[in-house]
Order: C-alpha cells, then sequence, then structure tokens
C-alpha cells in the first residue's frame, strides 16, 4: 500500500495541536503578567535565567518534527515509533509550566 499524508491523520492532528498547546504555555510564561525566569523560587539547582534560552531552540526543533511527521520516513519514525508518546509529552510540560508560573511548588513549601 503507498503513503498517504493522510494516514494516521489523527495523530498528525493532535501532534500539531499539542505542539500550539506546548508552545503557547511557555510563551505566556516568558510574555505574561508575572516574570516567572527573574522571580521564581530559588534554590541550589536553580540555573542562571539566560539558561531558559535553550526552550527557543527546543521548539524549532519540535515545529521541524511536526512537519517531518507528513513525509514518508516521518510517518515511519514519528506517528509509528514515537506515537501518542509525544502528546503525552507536550501536555504533562504544558501543566508543569503552568504549574511552575503560578508557584504551586508540589515538592516542598516555598
Amino acid at each position: 500500500m503507498a503513503y498517504s499524508w493522510k494516514d494516521g491523520i489523527l495523530l498528525k492532528v493532535v501532534n500539531i495541536l499539542v505542539y500550539i498547546l506546548f508552545l503557547g504555555s511557555n510563551i505566556y510564561t516568558v510574555a505574561g503578567p508575572s516574570e516567572i525566569y527573574w522571580t521564581g523560587k530559588e534554590t541550589y539547582l536553580t540555573p542562571a535565567p539566560w539558561a531558559f534560552l535553550i526552550w527557543t531552540v527546543i521548539h524549532f526543533l519540535l515545529l521541524g518534527t511536526i512537519i517531518y511527521q507528513f513525509t514518508e520516513a516521518g510517518h515511519h519514525s514519528i506517528i509509528e515509533g514515537i506515537s501518542w508518546r509525544f502528546p503525552l509529552l507536550g501536555v504533562l510540560n504544558a501543566i508543569y509550566v503552568n504549574l511552575w508560573a503560578s508557584h504551586h511548588y508540589i515538592w516542598g513549601k516555598p
């Protein structure tokens, strides 16, 4: 059977929606009303605020993944290989970023 870009279309659409949610949650954290990266909870392991700029690279690479999933090779590696793990990771990360930005530290008292 020949490959069609419509194969696995449900998962492809879910991947796109989750990527938008994932990107939107991180953009809101950076551009939102509070400056979370400079006023967050400080610990001995808290990285410098500029270290969070790596998320820019990560989002561009994930955008490449979203585009790549519509190719034949991408269908095999992303839709059949990664499958529903990408949407799960995106939703969990959006929840984590929201909790962290709103200072709901689950693992200890502030």
